[in-house]
């Protein structure tokens, strides 16, 4: 029986909320119930048999980024530099890179791409776990749902399996025009 009332109360408690929140839209203040959630950033975690220099410097160095994600680049690891990577000859994304920490930590802003990806931030997050090495990673900065969202977070899983196996076993897989070389890949620009 103690059960069954707490029960009610908690429904009680939820409607009278629910009226509040009601009653606040109506006046002209924030609409709580239709209020847009923040944006999620995407996330991946990857767990490599690596080491945290190796993660990093595919994250940093032209031949790194040409392992896993594109051929054509001018990356460079120094913090505050510019630099392009290609994906054909039509498109590419132009990256600053707003933070190093050698072996634990790369950040990038994006200046020049696709317009939903301009002003995004990327970031390398690299810890040594328990049985290797972790590497979290996070797109930020998206300003809604859309089909560009679904499709990079689709996409950064690839290219982060591509670092993983370059990062433990040295093969390489990349993308040499955008949209061609990988299941599902899109041609807007």
């Amino acid at each position: 029986m103690q059960h069954l009332i707490q029960m009610l109360v908690i429904l009680i408690q939820a409607k009278c909320l629910y009226e509040v929140l009601c009653a606040r839209a109506k006046g002209g203040g924030k609409n709580y119930l239709t209020l847009k959630k923040d944006m999620p950033d995407i996330y991946h975690l990857v767990f490599i048999q690596s080491t945290p220099e190796k993660i990093y410097n595919a994250a940093t160095t032209q031949e790194g980024i040409a392992s896993w994600w594109s051929k054509k680049n001018n990356a460079k690891p120094e913090a505050g530099s510019i630099y392009r990577i290609y994906f054909g000859p039509d498109y590419y994304k132009e990256i600053k890179v707003t933070e190093l920490v050698p072996g634990k930590k790369v950040v990038w802003e994006i200046l020049d791409a696709h317009p939903e990806w301009v002003n995004t931030k990327i970031i390398f997050d690299i810890t040594t776990g328990k049985n290797s090495v972790e590497l979290r990673f996070r797109h930020s900065g998206w300003k809604e749902y859309t089909d560009m969202f679904a499709q990079c977070n689709h996409h950064w899983g690839i290219f982060l399996q591509n670092l993983k196996a370059y990062t433990e076993t040295g093969k390489t897989f990349v993308m040499n025009e955008f949209g061609k070389d990988i299941p599902g890949g899109h041609n807007d620009n």
